[in-house]
């Protein structure tokens, strides 16, 4: 999706607001480490992570677990196998953030990238990469947009030559999957990791922003509906399942026999989606095994949303909540 754009209205949001954001998560606790909570079962709670106690945070990843606070500074914790670092511990001014199962990604307010990743891997960006404006981050590829509309992609992926005019986009977090990108006219382009040859998605209008699954794909539409397609076997791509192979599907995604609405911004994991809406509540679709796409009761004030394998976080900035999930 545009992450920058994403940013922008997470800071909006804590603008009208004098209480700090702080991070809810649920899922597997072998990775949100929850006291008292067995490593096996799976869990709600408020994120205590080091560095944040002070920090309003305006945006969220999954992949490695980033945070962004208000005032620029990044802050990291290690959910996922492999050993990547944390983020440099003099990276500020910082307005965007993106993380995938390899590397982490800080868009700063000059328009550079600063890039870690497990040190087994080695980087691939570009040197003197500068006026960007949006990035993206895969399973180990990532994509930087710049504010000429061009597209650069490192870390193993196969980016299309010749595409301008682009507006936003999102990256599969997948080694091998399709990710996306909106032109200024509405043209969505889609192009495989490995392959890099770009398609037209076909039935796409009035597309804001976009986020990829891994079989799954989905666009934000100006009216606050959400037009998904790809694999649909669990429902992931329109909100109800496809039972007949090869299982795929294209269309407005509904929830409970309703088209979902009012939606402001997506996050898409492997099988699952959830979506913030304009009121600051949460909506899951799709499968999971570890209860993924079950929202928590009463998760309100909900400025930012990131959906991961494994776990999923909200940032929130109502008292009541971040009380009632305090361990």
């Amino acid at each position: 999706m545009n992450t920058l754009k994403f940013v922008i209205l997470a800071l909006i949001s804590f603008e009208t607001s004098c209480i700090s954001g702080s991070i809810v998560a649920w899922g597997r606790n072998s990775y949100l480490k929850f006291e008292g909570v067995p490593v096996s079962a799976c869990a709600t709670g408020l994120l205590h992570i080091a560095g944040l106690e002070s920090c309003d945070v305006v945006s969220v990843t999954s992949g490695q677990g980033l945070a962004l606070c208000r005032n620029g500074e990044v802050h990291g914790w290690l959910f996922a196998t492999g050993g990547i670092p944390q983020p440099p511990s003099d990276l500020s001014e910082v307005v965007s953030i993106a993380s995938g199962a390899l590397h982490g990604l800080a868009l700063k307010r000059d328009g550079t990238v600063v890039e870690w990743r497990i040190p087994s891997t080695r980087s691939q960006m570009p040197q003197g990469l500068t006026n960007v404006i949006a990035i993206a981050a895969g399973f180990a590829h990532s994509l930087a947009l710049r504010n000429d509309g061009t597209l650069v992609g490192w870390g193993g992926t196969i980016t299309p030559a010749g595409l301008t005019n682009i507006v936003a986009i999102a990256a599969t977090p997948s080694w091998d999957g399709n990710n996306l990108a909106l032109r200024s006219d509405g043209t969505v382009i889609e192009w495989n990791t490995r392959a890099g040859r770009p398609s037209i998605v076909t039935g796409l209008s009035n597309v804001t922003s976009l986020v990829c699954g891994i079989g799954h794909q989905l666009a934000l539409k100006s009216d606050g509906t959400v037009f998904g397609w790809g694999f649909n076997a669990g429902g992931e791509a329109t909100g109800v399942a496809t039972i007949d192979q090869p299982y795929r599907a294209s269309g407005l995604v509904t929830k409970n026999g309703m088209v979902l609405s009012n939606v402001v911004s997506l996050a898409a994991s492997e099988t699952y989606n959830l979506a913030l809406q304009a009121n600051g509540t949460v909506v899951g679709w799709g499968n999971s095994g570890f209860k993924l796409a079950e929202v928590p009761a009463g998760l309100s004030n909900v400025v930012a949303i990131a959906a991961g394998g494994d776990y999923c976080l909200a940032v929130t900035t109502n008292s009541t909540v971040i009380e009632r999930f305090r361990r």
